[in-house]
Formats: structure tokens, sequence, C-alpha cells
């Protein structure tokens, strides 16, 4: 009996030596051996063909969001998709990866024959794995895999599926088919000059940086736009207006000859850079609208010197101090750059203050990025200090291998050298 059992040990440990060597995945008397290999379908193949669309351009807190999710078989042959439909996730754009709220893989097969589509709806109620509402900001959609041919698939979107929610209080922006972002800041330009074509800018937190910023006389006012990639051609815009939700007047905005345009498909644009657009004399709520001829394609909501009731209590907004940063740079994934991440611990002062907006400026070889922070406006607050920690990606493609980079983080400034 012992003999026969070293023999048993030994045919399995052979057999774990063969799957070393060739790579293979394999069953013998009950023991598995390596582990199955999860591919992604072969985008020249196109076998599946995945969209989701979501009709709301954004959602207040709460309000349910209805993603309509199109699965079409793009092969000459019969596909079947087992499960269906997939697993389904939910995770911040900024923090793609980290995933806030997963909907299980179901129990059906689907068997497509080739052209054909199926559908399935699904609805988030704004909430994540734990129950609460997520906080205001950006999220995506990503799938899980499939079973195909014995062997594990992912799935992939073919456009990416964005979801906005907005802070409480009313929709803060319209976009089209023209105009995908729209963003409206305090005019705090930098020193150096833009890089030619305008620069980029990305924001993320519990706040849209173009609400809850109520304009002073004597500020001045600049915008971030993102230009649709649907667009053939290059883009200008007639005029630029503020219409004054209470009195009804609309009038034109002095913009240089820059800011008109063009604008290429695609480009992501920061007007008012050299000259900051003055904001409104009288104060109130206010609407920007962008406007092609006559037609709005893009409106955005500021004020002038009032603090809407909807907002809740007026907050005070303050740089956040920082204690630590660090830059982590991943090694490639497809595509087949690095991809940079930056590690930041700030500090919040008292028991009221919360992290509030992070945004990420690119100037040539520096990227700005400014973290703040909120307390309520006068609030007695216990003097408790604590603290907070965010990684956010300030992408991979735009860097140039064996370049120097600078990364400021509100007063901390850092460098990396891309691999």
């Amino acid at each position: 009996m012992k003999k026969k059992s070293i023999i048993i040990l030994c045919a399995v440990a052979l057999v774990a030596l063969i799957v070393v060597i060739l790579g293979k995945d394999m069953w013998f008397g009950g023991f598995h051996f390596g582990s199955p290999e999860v591919r992604t379908l072969p985008s020249e193949a196109s076998w599946v063909k995945v969209d989701a669309t979501i009709h709301e351009d954004s959602h207040s807190p709460g309000e349910a969001i209805v993603i309509e999710l199109t699965f079409q078989n793009n092969s000459t042959d019969m596909f079947l998709i087992e499960p269906f439909p997939p697993k389904i996730m939910v995770m911040p754009s900024l923090k793609y990866g980290l995933v806030i709220r997963e909907f299980p893989e179901g129990a059906e097969a689907k068997s497509l024959e080739s052209g054909e589509t199926v559908s399935y709806t699904l609805t988030w109620d704004q909430r994540d794995k734990n129950g609460q509402q997520v906080p205001a900001g950006d999220y995506k959609l990503a799938l899980g895999n499939i079973d195909a041919w014995n062997q594990r698939f992912m799935l992939t979107l073919d456009k990416p599926a964005e979801i906005t929610i907005t802070s409480p209080g009313e929709k803060t922006s319209e976009t089209s088919d023209i105009i995908e972002t729209i963003r409206i800041f305090k005019a705090q330009p930098p020193d150096n000059p833009p890089p030619p074509g305008g620069w980029t800018f990305q924001t993320t937190g519990p706040r849209p940086d173009e609400i809850q910023d109520v304009f002073d006389q004597g500020d001045k006012m600049s915008l971030g736009l993102v230009i649709s990639e649907r667009l053939k051609d290059d883009i200008n815009f007639s005029r630029y207006t503020f219409y004054n939700k209470e009195t009804g007047i609309e009038e034109t905005v002095t913009v240089s000859s820059d800011d008109s345009g063009p604008f290429e498909p695609g480009g992501k644009y920061f007007l008012g850079w050299e000259i900051p657009w003055g904001i409104p004399e009288e104060n109130g709520e206010y609407e920007l609208r962008v406007y092609l001829d006559t037609e709005v394609v893009a409106s955005a909501l500021f004020n002038v010197g009032v603090w809407p009731a909807s907002w809740g209590p007026e907050m005070e907004y303050f740089p956040a101090p920082i204690h630590e940063v660090k830059l982590i740079i991943e090694e490639p994934h497809p595509p087949p750059d690095p991809w940079v991440f930056v590690y930041i611990k700030g500090g919040l002062p008292d028991s009221c203050t919360t992290r509030a907006g992070i945004n990420c400026q690119y100037i040539g070889k520096i990227i700005n990025i400014e973290v703040n922070t909120k307390r309520p406006k006068e609030a007695i607050c216990a003097q408790v200090y604590g603290y907070f920690e965010e990684t956010i990606p300030i992408g991979g493609d735009r860097y140039i291998s064996g370049e120097t980079y600078t990364v400021n983080v509100n007063d901390h400034t850092t460098t990396f050298v891309m691999p």
C-alpha cells in the first residue's frame, strides 16, 4: 500500500512538471495544475461588440441611473455568451480598478447568430456595495469574464461609458454631441505659457468645480472644454453668453479670437488663458452658454455674489495641508506605456473639514495638482486633526521615456523620470 502511494505521488509530480514545461492547464486524478488563462477577445476579430447607452448626461444624487447594454455578434459563426449577463462593475473614473459596486453575473447563456444582438438593462441606485450613496463625480463601467471555447475571455465596452453624478441641487451643465465636457474655473493662469493647442485638465472629487465656486465682483473666469471625438472636422464657436436666470437678460461675453477656435475633434482646451473673461456686473445665478451659429451646444451654471440655498450651508474652500506625496509608475499594461499615479496624504484641520475637489493641470513637463478642502463657513468645530489619502492617475502616453517631469501638489514638489 505504501509503495502504491509513492507511485501515485511520483506520477502526480511528473504531470506537474510537464505542466510547468508546457504551460498547460490540466486535471489529473482530481488535482488541478496551472490556472485558467483570462484573455481579452482579440480586437482584430471583434467577435462581440458591447455598447452601453446612458440617456442622461448627468444625474442628481439618488436618481436612478438606467444603463442599456447591447451585445452584438460580429463574427461569421454562432457565439455563446455565458454567463449572461456577465458581471457588471462600477468604478470611479479616476480610480479605475477600484470596484465600488458589483452586479453579479446571471445564470443564463445567450446564443447569438452572426449579426444578432441581445440587450440587457441595468438600473443603478447610486449606492455602493455597502448601501451608501456614492459621492458626486464621474464613474465608469467594466464587464466581467465569459466562457468561450473552454477558455475565459474578458469582455470590454466598445466605447467607455461615463456616468456623471452632480452635487446636490439642480444639474449644473448640459453637453451635446459637439462638446462632451464643460467646466467653469476662477481664472488663475500660471506663469508658464500653455503648449500649442491649449492644455488639458481633469477634475475629480465630491464637487464639480463648475459649481460651488461663487464669483465675487472683480474675479475673472476661465473655461475648460472637451470637444467630441465624433466630429469629423475642426469647429469654431460663434459666441459665448451669460444668461441671467432671474431677469432673462442674455449678454455676449467678450473673448479673444483664439477662444473661438478652431477646435480639433477630441481636443481638450482651456479658454481665457491670456485674457481671462470678465464676469457679469450684477449679482445672481447665471448660465454660461456656448453657441454654434444659433444653437446652444453646451451650458454650465455659476453664481456671482450669492450662495444658492439649494447648495446647503455656505462653504469655504482652502488648499489642503499635504503631508506626503509618492510617485508610482506602473509597468506597462495595454496600451504598452507605463502608467503614472500620484499618492497623496493630506490633512483635515478640524472635525468639520472634508476633502473637496482635485484639479490636475498639465503644462509641458509640469503637472500641477491642486487639492482642496472645504468646511461650513463660520462653523464651530472640534479641533481634531484628521487625514485623507488619494491615489490619482496622471496618464501614461503623454510622457516621453527618459525625460524628467515635475509634479507640484499644493506646496509639495517632486520629480520623476519616465522609464
